[in-house]
C-alpha cells in the first residue's frame, strides 16, 4: 500500500505497448505515467486480489476553436490494481476477452448511472482507472 512506491513504479515505466495490445485495447490504453497515486482506499470486496488507490488522470485535451490550444487537467480517479496481474504476451488471449468488456463498458458508461471507465494500462501492472466516488463503493452504501 506504499503509494510513493507505486507513483514511482509508474512513472518510471515506459509501457512499450506492442501493436497488438494497442489494437486490442483501444481506445482504453492508457500511459501508466498519466497516473498520481494519492491515497489508499481499500481492496476488493469478492476477492482480495484488487487494491483500490484514490488518485490524478492527466487529461491533455485540444480546441479547434482556440487555435488548438492544449489543455491539460487532472481528473480524480479510482485506480483499481489487480495484484500479480503482469501482462505478457503469453497472456493475450485473456487480455482480448478482458478488453472486449472493458470496451463495451467504456462506450456505456458516464451519465447514464454507471461508473465512468476512463481506461487501462497494462505496464507495470495491470489497473483499471475508473470515476473516483466520494461516498465509497456501492457495497458500503448499501
Amino acid at each position: 500500500c506504499n503509494v510513493s512506491l507505486l507513483n514511482d513504479q509508474f512513472h518510471n515505466c515506459v509501457p512499450n505497448y506492442t501493436e497488438e495490445e494497442k489494437q486490442k485495447a483501444y481506445p482504453i490504453l492508457l500511459d501508466p505515467r498519466d497516473l498520481q497515486f494519492e491515497s489508499f482506499l481499500g481492496t476488493g470486496k469478492n476477492s482480495h486480489s484488487t487494491t483500490v488507490y484514490k488518485g490524478k488522470l492527466l487529461q491533455t485535451t485540444s480546441s479547434a476553436h482556440n487555435n488548438n490550444i492544449i489543455k491539460t487537467t487532472f481528473k480524480t480517479v479510482a485506480i483499481k490494481i489487480v495484484s500479480g496481474q503482469v501482462v505478457h504476451d503469453q497472456s493475450l488471449p485473456n487480455l482480448s476477452t478482458i478488453c472486449k468488456q472493458l470496451q463495451m463498458m467504456y462506450k456505456i458508461s458516464g451519465p447514464t448511472g454507471m461508473i465512468r471507465l476512463y481506461g487501462i494500462v497494462l505496464r507495470p501492472c495491470c489497473a483499471i482507472v475508473l470515476q473516483y466516488c466520494s461516498r465509497g463503493s456501492l457495497y458500503q452504501i448499501m
